[in-house]
């Protein structure tokens, strides 16, 4: 990263993402799923669930990240605008 605003931009991501509330599956998803890139089946025989389980745990966890991240979103809508009007 170059520019404050990119600076800026990661801290408030990190700063967003971090308030998140997890569930014990949700989490597990993201370290051994995301972050490992363990396929749910395996991860599903790992901590015996099911991979429906961790489907839903997926989706939920995404949908919390995405959650997080909208006010990021419309405040970079809002910057744009204000740079394409020369403001």
């Amino acid at each position: 990263m170059r520019h404050d605003w990119e600076i800026s931009l990661a801290g408030r991501i990190h700063k967003a993402l971090c308030e998140l509330e997890l569930t014990f599956l949700e989490s597990q998803v993201l370290h051994h799923h995301f972050w490992k890139a363990i396929p749910l089946r395996t991860l599903a025989d790992f901590l015996d669930v099911t991979v429906t389980e961790l489907t839903e745990a997926r989706a939920s966890l995404l949908h919390k990240a995405a959650g997080a991240l909208e006010e990021l979103r419309q405040d970079l809508a809002r910057l744009r605008r204000r740079v394409a009007a020369g403001g």
